[in-house]
């Protein structure tokens, strides 16, 4: 069974549109690009998430080793 085709105005009407090589509206060119504008913010997010737990366990990692190397008298 096929599913309804999406009308204009949305993500999936813009892709139906490349992928049959029809011309592309206003209302779907436009649905794409909040797509990607949301899709962009979000994945710039998830980098700066990620930096940010790296840079987290760095210095979990390092108050380790100071504590160890304190531990065992290397440190004063």
């Amino acid at each position: 069974m096929a599913r309804a085709l999406q009308p204009c105005g949305t993500r999936a009407a813009y892709t139906r549109h490349c992928a049959r090589r029809e011309a592309i509206d206003d209302a779907c060119r436009r649905a794409n690009t909040l797509h990607q504008a949301a899709w962009r913010k979000r994945d710039a997010r998830r980098k700066r998430l990620g930096e940010l737990r790296q840079q987290l366990l760095f210095r979990q990692l390092l108050d380790l080793i100071a504590g160890e190397c304190q531990k065992a008298g290397m440190l004063r």
